[in-house]
């Protein structure tokens, strides 16, 4: 693993489930269900990073909003969710030149005991969006689901006219409730 998400160990580790454009895609380690649209977003790609699928990337694209957004699910591997929440930020920052940390923050999604509480970072920096060079923001968020880290990293420009951490906990939501039981096996 590089930075904050997983990296394979060779280009042949990387794989893409074959699973139809317009179909759910479950993760069994997680129980969660990734949808392939919601609220804009059209899921653009799944990256598997290791064979039992503990390691995997969703990729999703708000073409109207122009929002880039990628879910990461990975094992805790007996790190602490202070930890891999530096290491995110630490790797932000060294990934885009000229990249500023503006501020840290609590996201909830859901409530009583199926709550989720995202720790969230924000920054800002200048970077390529839908073919343009521009001022954008983004932000990492990340909590912890049982033995996995569950990140949510979302871009868009700058100057839009909504609050990202919105877009995110709308989406967030809408993953919560889509939990089912973990496959035996899959931890």
């Amino acid at each position: 693993m590089v930075g904050r998400f997983p990296v394979p160990r060779r280009a042949a580790d990387l794989y893409t489930p074959a699973i139809a454009v317009n179909q759910p895609y479950a993760h069994p380690a997680t129980g969660l269900t990734f949808p392939a649209e919601h609220a804009g977003f059209r899921r653009a790609q799944i990256t598997r990073y290791d064979v039992e699928e503990h390691e995997i990337s969703v990729q999703y694209n708000d073409p109207r909003r122009l929002i880039a957004l990628t879910v990461y699910v990975y094992p805790t591997r007996g790190r602490t969710l202070a930890e891999r929440f530096e290491a995110i930020k630490r790797d932000v920052l060294s990934r885009h030149d000229g990249a500023r940390h503006v501020d840290d923050g609590i996201l909830d999604a859901g409530a009583n005991s199926s709550r989720w509480s995202f720790v969230r970072a924000e920054f800002k920096f200048n970077g390529r969006l839908a073919g343009e060079s521009r001022p954008l923001q983004s932000q990492a968020f990340v909590t912890r689901l049982d033995d996995h880290f569950l990140a949510i990293r979302a871009t868009c420009a700058a100057d839009v006219p909504f609050a990202l951490k919105d877009v995110v906990h709308d989406f967030a939501e809408a993953l919560r409730s889509t939990r089912s039981t973990p496959s035996k096996g899959a931890k």
